[in-house]
């Protein structure tokens, strides 16, 4: 293109996709030593319980997040049952 100007580039930020993609794998090694430290402690069981609570503190930062909605999954106005 002789005689006219560049096309200029343009820039986006990143997507919240991405920015939490960058801390996957951080998360995930963290994740995998405390696993590894509580079947180190504690034997199978504390694996196990290690594990269960990892779930259930990632449901509950799910849920704060606004990922999932518990009060869908646990609704007790008993309204759509029986």
């Amino acid at each position: 293109m002789p005689g006219g100007s560049p096309t200029p580039v343009q820039t986006t930020s990143p997507t919240d996709s991405e920015v939490m993609m960058k801390y996957a794998t951080i998360t995930g090694v963290l994740l995998g030593f405390l696993l590894a430290v509580g079947a180190l402690w504690a034997g199978v069981v504390g694996f196990l319980v290690v594990l269960v609570l990892c779930g259930v503190g990632g449901t509950v930062g799910a849920h704060l997040e606004g990922v999932i909605d518990l009060r869908r999954a646990f609704n007790t106005s008993g309204r759509g049952r029986g």
